[in-house]
C-alpha cells in the first residue's frame, strides 16, 4: 500500500496520505486496512478527481492546506532497495531577465517529504519545433519563439508570434490578449496605423 503520494502539477504540490485521511474517519482500527485496500486502492478511487479539496476540509484532514504553491520537486531519494522513499522540494519565485519572466529556485527553501509515489503532470513543454523551424525563428532559453522586447515581431520580417508560442504556457486569457496585441502590431506593420484595440 502506498503511504505517501506527492502530486507535482507544475509548481503546485499536493502531499496526500490516505492513512491520515482514514485516521480522521470514524472507523474502527481493525477496519482501516480493509478501507485503505478496498476504497483507496480501488480502480474507482484512482479514477476520481480528488483535486477539488476545499480549504477548510483540507485543513481539517491534513492539519493545514496540503497544497504548496510555487514549489517543485528538486530531487528524488530512494531507500536501500532502490524504491522511492522521499522527495526534496524547493520553493520557486518569479524573476525577470531580458524582459521575460521565469520561475527561479529560492536558495535554502528545500524541504524533504516522505513519498512512495510521485505523479508529475509535465504539461506544456514548449512550442512544437516544426512551427518555429518552418519560418526559421530563433528560440529563447525556454524554447519559446524570441521576439523583440515588448513586441510580437520576431527576427523574421513579417512574422509575429503570440500566446504560448511567444510567452510559454499560460492562461487562455493571456493567449487572447497576446493574439489581439499581435494582430494590432501586424495591422500597424501592414497599414502604418491600426484601429484595433
Amino acid at each position: 500500500m502506498i503511504r505517501q503520494i506527492v502530486f507535482d502539477m507544475g509548481n503546485v504540490l499536493i502531499h496526500y496520505r490516505p492513512q491520515r485521511y482514514v485516521q480522521r474517519l470514524d472507523v474502527a482500527e481493525e477496519d482501516r486496512p480493509l478501507l485503505l485496500r478496498e476504497v483507496f486502492g480501488s480502480v474507482e478511487w484512482i479514477r476520481l478527481d480528488r483535486g477539488s479539496i476545499g480549504q477548510e476540509e483540507a485543513a481539517a484532514l491534513f492539519g493545514a492546506d496540503p497544497r504548496r504553491y510555487q514549489t517543485t520537486v528538486k530531487e528524488c531519494r530512494t531507500d536501500e532497495t532502490g524504491a522511492l522513499s522521499a522527495v526534496v522540494t524547493v520553493r520557486l519565485e518569479p524573476k525577470d531577465e531580458d524582459g521575460r519572466r521565469f520561475m527561479a529556485q529560492v536558495p535554502g527553501s528545500e524541504e524533504e517529504l516522505p513519498c512512495r509515489l510521485l505523479l508529475i503532470a509535465a504539461g506544456f513543454l514548449g512550442p512544437e519545433d516544426y512551427a518555429a523551424d518552418a519560418f526559421g525563428l530563433s528560440r529563447d532559453g525556454r524554447s519559446n519563439v524570441s521576439t523583440a522586447l515588448d513586441s510580437h515581431a520576431t527576427g523574421v520580417n513579417k512574422v509575429f508570434a503570440a500566446g504560448d508560442m511567444r510567452r510559454g504556457q499560460s492562461l487562455v486569457v493571456w493567449a487572447i490578449a497576446e493574439g489581439r496585441a499581435a494582430a494590432r502590431e501586424a495591422d500597424e506593420y501592414l497599414m502604418g496605423y491600426s484601429n484595433l484595440n
